[in-house]
């Protein structure tokens, strides 16, 4: 479906890509991830045809990016972080454009209700793009990427902007994309992208630093650590020396006018967690939550890309 050969982008004596190689198949979500910077939104750019690599190559369903862009760009589909809207068109307007643009011909107006209906955009339908909220605006890009069916569906930072419920919807909806095509997302987010793909890439420097399942990130990691997020009432007193020395890192501390929030790490069996919570109601301390955290993609991120600096 995807193959990514070797691609180089330099600007000026600065390398935006160095080597970088994938592939992809139908039925795979996979995450591109990294630091600011990273050459993430570089490769999605030259992938989809936007940008001319320095070199190496890009097909999609056989056909090369460079030599053959008509045939290789009709089954892509792009969402990029800042959604091209043509902000004196009503959403409907752009929405059939964007239809026209991609070679839709037969039942264009029934595939553009189809599409604002399953992005929930019928109460904004007649309103000019440019007057829309982020949330809408970024539901309106979503739109335009999958109103050809596309077989490649990328999605440069596709929940930027939306409220938890209306990205737990963008989520649904991309899985339910899944079965029929394979979809390229970027995130800064490492929970979704954790949760969401198939695949992980982990680009820094422009450089594939790590390619693997999340199962195969966990078997990757040696002395596993375990997080949690630990909430307090707060009564004036720290909690600092008790954590510590229970054997706890303190990852973050954040302290509000009644309670203290803190985030911790540490390696061994779940039940220190347990023995920590009651050293700390002896003390007289309150717990207000708890939550256990998956930091396996967390840990990696952080580990490679501090290597690399």
């Amino acid at each position: 479906m995807l193959t990514v050969s070797n691609l180089v982008k330099l600007y000026g004596n600065e390398k935006a890509l160095d080597n970088l190689s994938f592939t992809g198949k139908s039925g795979e979500i996979i995450g591109l991830i990294g630091p600011n910077g990273a050459g993430k939104s570089t490769a999605m750019n030259i992938i989809t045809g936007y940008l001319a690599p320095t070199s190496g190559e890009v097909e999609i369903n056989g056909f090369n990016i460079q030599t053959n862009p008509i045939e290789a760009r009709k089954s892509t589909g792009f969402l990029p972080e800042t959604p091209p809207l043509y902000t004196k068109m009503t959403v409907y307007e752009y929405l059939n454009f964007a239809a026209e643009l991609k070679g839709i011909k037969k039942d264009r107006n029934k595939c553009v209700k189809s599409v604002i209906e399953r992005l929930s955009l019928e109460e904004v339908q007649n309103k000019l793009t440019g007057t829309l909220s982020k949330g809408y605006r970024q539901r309106t890009g979503m739109a335009q990427a999958i109103i050809n069916n596309p077989r490649l569906l990328i999605l440069d930072e596709p929940a930027s902007g939306l409220d938890p419920r209306q990205i737990t919807e963008m989520n649904s909806l991309i899985l339910s994309l899944k079965s029929d095509s394979l979809i390229i997302l970027s995130s800064h987010q490492l929970k979704e992208v954790y949760n969401l793909c198939d695949k992980i890439l982990l680009i820094n420097k422009g450089k594939l630093l790590f390619s693997g399942t999340s199962s195969e990130i966990s078997a990757g990691l040696k002395n596993k650590e375990t997080a949690m997020e630990l909430v307090l009432s707060y009564n004036g007193v720290s909690a600092d020396s008790v954590i510590l020395e229970n054997g706890f890192a303190i990852t973050s501390k954040t302290e509000k006018t009644d309670r203290v929030k803190y985030l911790l790490t540490w390696t061994g069996k779940s039940e220190k967690k347990d023995l920590l919570i009651s050293k700390l109601l002896e003390k007289g301390f309150s717990l207000v939550s708890l939550k256990l955290r998956d930091n396996n993609l967390e840990e990696l991120y952080l580990k490679l890309t501090e290597e690399k600096k």
